[in-house]
């Protein structure tokens, strides 16, 4: 189940690097912008539209907001990848609103002010997930966010499309045991 394109092995955190960030570090630096160019990628992908902040301004402002102050309040020893992931969303959370907020203003028909309540609750579907094992975790991130079919999946892991049916199955089901 290891494929080079996982989330995950993307976006694997050194232990101090953000400390050695605060250093001043260049290593550190770049390797910090490289991780939060990865998840603001994760989180913009599937616009529906062209909808909402593109990855690279999401990218560029939670590092402005990491770079601020934010490095200064994180406690060493903590969640590193977990943190920085929370800066990512919460800036394309407030990039989202702020969009739909202008529109509304500007008057433009085509506005969904349902585009700030669908990045909330993508995060709570991601809150969610991050409650369940890493398998069912990648599972269903492919599944229901990146749009993948059973049989892509189940060709991708080199599984029979009813295993993966059945797996996803339990998936749910663990999922649904964690809501409240």
């Amino acid at each position: 189940m290891a494929l080079s394109m996982d989330l995950r092995a993307r976006s694997e955190v050194s232990k101090g690097i953000i400390e050695a960030a605060r250093r001043g570090d260049d290593w550190a630096q770049s390797e910090l912008l490289r991780l939060l160019q990865v998840f603001a990628r994760h989180l913009c992908r599937d616009q529906g539209g062209g909808r909402g902040p593109e990855w690279q301004d999401v990218a560029q402002e939670a590092c402005w907001r990491l770079y601020a102050g934010s490095i200064e309040s994180f406690r060493a020893g903590g969640p590193e990848r977990s943190y920085l992931y929370s800066v990512v969303k919460a800036t394309r959370i407030q990039m989202v609103r702020s969009q739909v907020r202008r529109e509304t203003r500007e008057g433009k028909a085509d506005v969904k002010p349902q585009a700030a309540q669908n990045a909330e609750r993508r995060t709570l579907l991601y809150r969610l997930l991050n409650r369940i094992s890493r398998d069912c975790q990648d599972l269903l991130e492919r599944i229901f966010f990146d749009g993948e079919t059973t049989a892509e999946v189940a060709a991708a892991l080199g599984l029979a499309e009813s295993s993966v049916r059945a797996k996803q199955s339990r998936c749910l089901e663990r999922a649904r045991q964690h809501l409240p």
